[in-house]
């Protein structure tokens, strides 16, 4: 199988070499309008459609579909829309194979910025989860507030009052964790100056 760019309308498509012929299966892509593939598969992601297997394949082969635009301009375009896909999966497999494809028809200044703003996708992914993470501790520490309570609670009894829960569930991690190591000696006089 050959594939030709939006540059060819027709090539040979045979091969005699005497005893061997040899008949190559050709697909020209100037047969097939890029504007129109580009502006459906647009506004499948802006719908929040799910992708094809061949709207994923075209829109890796739309810089070498007819379109009035140069081959470099379709990559970009083609590369800033694959962006957007909200699988990660896909995005990730678009993106790799337009940028495997146009190191031919593409500057290499531009390649390396997108690669740069792919980057800080991927980093600002890294952030949201770094941010789930410290949500996660954050509701650890909760917990642990509320088990010191209940433990003070039943080490002071009527003593301990709504005040001094109250406070504990207003503390910082670093006061929790001293009142957490002292929990069985700490008398009711140091909770109240921890919790100063």
């Amino acid at each position: 199988m050959v594939i030709y760019s939006g540059k060819y309308e027709s090539a040979e498509n045979e091969l005699d070499m005497g005893l061997n012929k040899y008949k190559v299966l050709q697909v020209f892509m100037i047969k097939y309008d890029g504007i129109k593939r580009y502006e459906e598969i647009k506004g499948k992601i802006e719908k929040e459609e799910e992708l094809t297997d061949k709207d994923l394949m075209d829109l890796v082969f739309l810089p070498l579909m007819k379109n009035e635009k140069s081959e470099e301009e379709v990559t970009k375009e083609a590369l800033e829309l694959a962006i957007t896909i909200p699988d990660e999966d896909k995005k990730e497999a678009v993106i790799g194979s337009l940028l495997g494809f146009s190191d031919n028809y593409v500057r290499e200044e531009y390649i390396n910025k997108l690669k740069e703003v792919i980057r800080m996708t991927k980093i600002g992914a890294s952030l949201f989860e770094e941010g789930v993470e410290k949500g996660e501790r954050k509701g650890k520490i909760e917990e642990r507030k509320e088990l010191i309570i209940e433990i003070l609670n039943q080490r002071f009894a009527k003593d301990f009052d709504k005040r001094l829960e109250e406070k504990i569930r207003k503390a910082n991690e670093e006061t929790i964790n001293q009142i957490k190591k002292n929990i069985l000696n700490i008398t009711l006089e140091e909770l109240k100056e921890l919790l100063k």
